[in-house]
């Protein structure tokens, strides 16, 4: 059996029913009756192949006489697993002796078509251009976390953005703000005045610093343009309470020595 010739069909190692009848040292006849026995066990193109016609004249074109038996109207070829079960109809030492050969030195070394490399799939000009819009957009996020008048947190939240952009995932998990912070408007609201006085009494005491609140890159209110902005913690709310109400004790007492004067130069009366 060293000398068994290679028969191959469709890319598959397989025997004629004369080769596998001399490997289990039987009649080929024998191996023939077997099959028609149990017909219905046998799949075809899972146990054997069966050639006719033009797929029988090529097949005996490629293999000659060596393999095909001349004038022969059809040729049935046998695979592993149609070896096995002929194997196990005959139920012979030798038989099975002979199937555990073909496996290890026949079947097993059968030609298999060789992979092709993957192809390597060349970008689409949209593809490109909208991986170029990704950078520019990452790059744009990375220059404004360097704003000096950023927090540091609101610069770690930029900086995180940016790498969601390139990668599309969220490597940099965006920090949690544990304090919540109040806009100029919401201040007001709370103390009773316009957000322009908050910014004037915030202003003129350098209450804008990192113990009050946070500066925010923000969308100006009158322009697509981005504007600093800085938000306040709770913690500015009873700091310029304090300051509101001496500015109005102030202002009452300037208004009641306004009114004093008043009445008493009507009245041509020397303070």
């Amino acid at each position: 059996m060293e000398n068994l010739q290679i028969v191959e069909h469709k890319n598959e190692r397989v025997l004629t029913t004369q080769q596998i009848a001399k490997a289990y040292e039987t009649d080929p006849r024998r191996i023939s009756e077997n099959f028609n026995a149990n017909k219905e066990r046998y799949v075809l193109g899972k146990h054997y192949y069966l050639l006719k016609g033009e797929e029988l004249k090529a097949f005996s074109d490629l293999y000659g006489n060596s393999v095909v038996v001349e004038r022969t109207p059809k040729l049935y070829l046998w695979t592993e697993s149609g070896a096995m079960r002929h194997a196990k109809s005959l139920n012979t030492d030798k038989a099975w002796a002979m199937f555990d050969h073909l496996v290890d030195h026949y079947f097993a070394t059968k030609k298999k078509a060789p992979k092709e490399p993957p192809k390597q799939s060349i970008p689409s000009r949209n593809e490109i251009m909208h991986k170029n819009a990704l950078t520019r957009q990452a790059k744009l996020l990375f220059q404004m976390s360097n704003v000096k008048t950023l927090s540091t947190e609101y610069s770690n939240i930029l900086i995180a953005k940016a790498a969601q952009v390139i990668t599309g995932e969220e490597v940099i998990p965006l920090p949690k703000s544990e304090i919540k912070t109040l806009s100029a408007y919401e201040v007001g609201q709370e103390l009773g005045i316009s957000a322009n006085k908050v910014g004037r009494l915030t202003n003129a005491h350098n209450l804008k610093n990192s113990e009050y609140g946070e500066w925010y890159r923000d969308k100006s209110q009158h322009s697509s343009k981005e504007v600093d902005s800085f938000r306040y913690y709770p913690n500015i709310i009873p700091v310029l309470t304090e300051i509101h109400e001496m500015e109005t004790l102030r202002e009452v007492q300037a208004a009641i020595r306004g009114r004093v004067i008043d009445i008493c130069a009507s009245n041509h009366a020397v303070i």
